[in-house]
C-alpha cells in the first residue's frame, strides 16, 4: 500500500534558497577579505621590521669598520656629494652599500670636522677620539640615527705577549694588613686604603659625590653598591660582590681584581687602564660600558644585555658561557679564547681584531654578527638559528669542528653585503 505524502511535507524538503546562497557567498567574501587584509598588513609590518633591522645592522657595520680603522694607522674620511662616506680621498673605499646614504653628518677629530658634503678629514688622528653622528637612509625611505664616539683601544704595546692571571695578581697587593682603614666622612685618601663601606652615593652611604684614592690602591671589604664616582690612582680590589648603578662610574689607574660577581647597570661606566680579573660572573646591562686597556680574564660567565658595551684593548679569556642580547657589543683589540659556548642574540655584535678560539657551541640568531679579523678555531659547531641566523665573517683562515654543517660555509674575497645565515671565510684557499 502506497503511503500518502502531504503537499506541505513535499514543500518542506528542500536545500538552500537563492537568498541563503547569496548571503553565504557575501559572508564568505567578507571573511576571506578580512583574512587577506590581516595577512597583507602582517606581511607589510614584518617587511618594515626587517628593513629597519637591516638598516640598524648596516649602521653597526659602518661603526665597526670605522672602529677597526681607528685601531691602526692614520686614514682619511670623506663625505661626498652622492651622500656617501669614504675611507679615502680617491672615493674607492665606500663605507656603506649603494642602497644606503647618509644625512645630518657631523664628524669631529681634534680640530678637524666634517659637517657637509665635499669635506674630508685627512690623516685622522687615531690617538684622539672620533666623534661621529649621522642618519642612515635606505631605499624605502626608512632611517636610523647613529651618534657615538670611537676611541683607540689598541695599546702601543699591542704586539707583546698577553700577561697571565698570576702576573696581574703579583702586581696587586691584596693583603688587607698593608692597607690603612678609611676615616668616616672623608672622600679623599692618600696611599693604600681599605673600607667596610657598603654604599657609595652622593647623598647617603659614604655621602661622597667622588671618592678619590691618591697614590695608592683601594680595597673593598664588603658587598658594595656604587651610585657615585670612584677614582683610584693605582689598583682596585673588590673582595665581595660589586655593583654599579644609576650613572655611576669607576676609574682605575692600573689593574683590577674582582673576587666575586660584578654587575654594571643603568648607564654606568668603568675604565680600567691595565688588566682585569673577575673570579666570578660579570654582568652588563642598561647602556653600561666596561673598557679595559689590556687583558681581561673572566673565570665564570659573561652576560651582556640592553645596549651594553665591552671594549678590551688586548686579549679576552672567558672560562664559562658568554651571552649577548639586545644590541650589546663586544670589541676585542687582539685575541679571544672562550672555554665554553657563545650565544649571540637580539642584534648583538662580537668583533675580534686578532685570533679566536672557542671550545663550546657558537650560536647566532637573526640580525647578529661575529666578525674575526684574524684566524679562528671552532672546536664545536656553529649554529645559525632564529630565521636565517646571523653572520660570521672570518678575515683569516678557519678550522671547524668535524661535526660542523658545512652547507653555509663559503670561501669569499670579501664580507661586503654578506647575507644572513652564512659563514664567510676570506683566506681558506
Amino acid at each position: 500500500m502506497v503511503k500518502n505524502v502531504s503537499p506541505k511535507r513535499i514543500l518542506n524538503d528542500h536545500g538552500l534558497t537563492l537568498i541563503e546562497l547569496l548571503a553565504t557567498i557575501v559572508i564568505s567574501s567578507m571573511v576571506i577579505g578580512l583574512i587577506t587584509s590581516v595577512f597583507i598588513s602582517s606581511f607589510k609590518q614584518n617587511e618594515l621590521v626587517n628593513n629597519h633591522n637591516n638598516l640598524r645592522q648596516e649602521a653597526n657595520l659602518i661603526i665597526s669598520k670605522l672602529r677597526q680603522n681607528h685601531q691602526d694607522n692614520s686614514y682619511n674620511l670623506c663625505y661626498e656629494s652622492n651622500y656617501q662616506l669614504y675611507l679615502d680621498s680617491q672615493l674607492s673605499n665606500q663605507l656603506a652599500l649603494d642602497k644606503y646614504n647618509f644625512s645630518n653628518v657631523v664628524i669631529e677629530n681634534l680640530n678637524k670636522s666634517i659637517e657637509s658634503t665635499g669635506q674630508c678629514i685627512e690623516n685622522v688622528d687615531v690617538l684622539a677620539p672620533l666623534f661621529i653622528k649621522f642618519t642612515l637612509h635606505n631605499e624605502n625611505g626608512q632611517q636610523f640615527e647613529m651618534n657615538t664616539v670611537i676611541n683607540r683601544l689598541k695599546p702601543l704595546e699591542f704586539t707583546q705577549q698577553p700577561v697571565e692571571d698570576e702576573d696581574v695578581k703579583e702586581e696587586i697587593d691584596d693583603n688587607p694588613d698593608n692597607y690603612q682603614g678609611d676615616t668616616a666622612g672623608r672622600c679623599t685618601y692618600e696611599g693604600n686604603t681599605k673600607t667596610n663601606a657598603t654604599t657609595f652615593a652622593p647623598t647617603w652611604g659614604t655621602n661622597c659625590p667622588v671618592t678619590k684614592v691618591n697614590n695608592g690602591s683601594f680595597m673593598l671589604l664588603k658587598d658594595v653598591t656604587v651610585f657615585s664616582h670612584i677614582n683610584v690612582d693605582h689598583n682596585f680590589i673588590a673582595t665581595k660582590s660589586f655593583r654599579m648603578d644609576n650613572t655611576a662610574d669607576l676609574y682605575v689607574g692600573q689593574s683590577a681584581i674582582f673576587k666575586n660577581n660584578v654587575s654594571l647597570f643603568t648607564a654606568t661606566s668603568a675604565f680600567i687602564t691595565s688588566s682585569m680579573i673577575a673570579e666570578r660572573n660579570v654582568e652588563l646591562q642598561n647602556n653600561s660600558n666596561l673598557t679595559v686597556g689590556k687583558d681581561v680574564t673572566i673565570h665564570e660567565k659573561l652576560n651582556m644585555y640592553t645596549n651594553s658595551e665591552l671594549h678590551i684593548g688586548r686579549n679576552l679569556t672567558v672560562h664559562k658561557q658568554v651571552t649577548l642580547e639586545n644590541s650589546s657589543n663586544i670589541h676585542v683589540g687582539k685575541d679571544a679564547f672562550f672555554n665554553d659556548s657563545l650565544d649571540i642574540k637580539g642584534n648583538a655584535i662580537v668583533e675580534i681584531s686578532g685570533d679566536y678560539t672557542i671550545k663550546g657551541l657558537t650560536k647566532l640568531q637573526h640580525n647578529t654578527q661575529l666578525e674575526i679579523f684574524g684566524d679562528a678555531v671552532f672546536q664545536s659547531p656553529i649554529e645559525l638559528s632564529g630565521g636565517h641566523g646571523g653572520r660570521v665573517c672570518i678575515q683569516g683562515t678557519a678550522s671547524f669542528s668535524p661535526s660542523q654543517n658545512t652547507s653555509r660555509i663559503y670561501t669569499m674575497s670579501s664580507c661586503q653585503g654578506q647575507p644572513e645565515g652564512t659563514i664567510y671565510v676570506l683566506n681558506n684557499q
